[in-house]
């Protein structure tokens, strides 16, 4: 029996993705759950994982390949190694007449693909041989039958290398300049994750400096004034590639407004220290309400009090949403994530916080399900953890604001005629005008101002 692999849909919204890498070779034996290859969306860098038995016959999209559309043949399984003399049938009859393959060197152009023998490859220092059961007369090609007994013990010590490692994992190993091998992993199948970076990490800060404790610190050292100076060039993730395309879709064609309103915190920093001392006192855990968890339930309860705000444009028609879902805005590798609360309005401070510090981890480590960061109805983003004093952010479309909030600040005021010093916070509304009017986002403020000065507010 034949079986097709195809380029997965990661997403609800994804049309492409790229082949990042493939984690097993051809003529590999694969079983259902085992990972067959890494595909990066324009969110995260996802595991794609076997569902059938089989050997993989044949790799059709080298890895590295970039806007590989969903559903295109990249591999063919086979049940045992008589099915291999079939393979070109297979491919030909899935991909038509014109069988395509798509080639690392010609970026997303479609290679035909008639037969083996004329099946053009892309350079790639890591492409497998094809098996014995493919006929090939080309001088690149060597023969499952024609290796040598040199070749084939290579192949074996590139196995026996061979590391099953998270995509962070990998990132973290090579920011801190780390040989996986060295490491054993607690995963499934002893594969490495995070956790396992972070007891090696710590082991070499207690043999070595005591005072480098994260990741940061084995990161490159910048050009000394000796050494001569060149510009470094990254080509953009796909991610990166998202991002850009939507902020300049949400700038150019939304006509952004802008609202400024500084908020007395005295009383919400109050509530919250006395909050977390009593859940220190009466629980075993080490939950903490942050500044984020108020700033979420407040912005919920505020759009919940002016539903008018609470509301998206859609061609000719505005859609007002019954529920409060929130994204907040959370900075990764690269790029960022909006992870969503859902009906944030309806739920407790600390169910708030506990469920943002679960999605917080999950987009870090790239593990956030589409549903998690897909939709929601309005935005807030909180810089003040990086002392920045306010700014003001861009509209996620489709939806018509979002909310940035600055750090706290110590301020002198007035009050019954006598010069007291306060905390602030200010708050920028960014809005899209089509569907919100100055009056109805300075509403929203106005709720906004009362949940945050007076968090007690909250519980009515």
């Amino acid at each position: 029996m034949t079986t097709a692999l195809l380029m997965p849909a990661l997403s609800p919204t994804m049309t492409e993705g790229t082949l990042s890498k493939w984690l097993i070779k051809e003529g590999d034996s694969v079983s259902p759950g085992d990972i067959l290859a890494e595909v990066e969306t324009d969110k995260a860098t996802m595991e794609v994982e076997s569902i059938d038995e089989g050997i993989l016959a044949k790799i059709l999209v080298n890895e590295g390949t970039e806007n590989v559309p969903v559903n295109t043949l990249i591999g063919v399984l086979v049940d045992d190694e008589k099915d291999k003399v079939n393979i070109d049938a297979f491919i030909n009859k899935h991909n038509g007449d014109k069988g395509n393959q798509l080639s690392k060197d010609n970026d997303t152009e479609l290679k035909p693909l008639k037969s083996n023998k004329n099946l053009e490859q892309a350079p790639n220092n890591d492409l497998v041989e094809s098996s014995d059961s493919f006929d090939s007369d080309e001088k690149n090609n060597i023969s499952y039958k024609e290796k040598t007994a040199e070749s084939i013990k290579k192949e074996k010590n590139e196995n026996d290398k061979k590391v099953l490692a998270s995509p962070l994992a990998k990132r973290l190993a090579n920011i801190a300049n780390i040989d996986l091998r060295d490491i054993e992993g607690s995963g499934p199948k002893g594969r490495i994750i995070k956790k396992d970076l972070d007891k090696t990490i710590d082991a070499i800060n207690s043999k070595v400096d005591s005072s480098a404790k994260t990741f940061s610190d084995y990161r490159p050292e910048p050009l000394s004034s000796n050494k001569v100076n060149e510009d470094r060039v990254v080509a953009l993730s796909s991610m990166r590639k998202t991002i850009a395309k939507r902020l300049v879709e949400s700038k150019q064609n939304i006509p952004h407004f802008y609202l400024k309103m500084e908020i007395e915190i005295d009383k919400m920093m109050d509530a919250r220290k006395e909050i977390n001392n009593y859940i220190l006192e009466n629980s075993n855990t080490n939950d903490k309400i942050t500044v984020n968890d108020f700033l979420i339930k407040a912005t919920a309860l505020a759009l919940k009090n002016t539903p008018e705000a609470n509301c998206s444009l859609n061609d000719d028609e505005i859609i007002f949403f019954h529920n409060v879902d929130i994204s907040v805005a959370v900075a990764v590798e690269n790029g960022l994530f909006t992870p969503i609360i859902k009906n944030a309005s309806d739920k407790s401070l600390l169910s708030i916080s506990k469920e943002m510090k679960l999605l917080i981890e999950k987009a870090k480590n790239g593990k956030l399900n589409p549903q998690e960061y897909i939709g929601g109805n309005f935005s807030i983003s909180n810089l003040g953890m990086h002392d920045i004093d306010d700014f003001t952010a861009i509209i996620n479309p489709p939806q018509s604001g979002i909310i940035a909030f600055g750090k706290a600040v110590k301020k002198p005021v007035i009050k019954n005629n006598e010069i007291v010093v306060v905390n602030t916070m200010t708050c920028n509304l960014s809005a899209d005008h089509r569907a919100v009017d100055g009056a109805t986002g300075a509403k929203l403020l106005r709720h906004l101002k009362n949940f945050l000065s007076n968090p007690n507010n909250m519980l009515i």
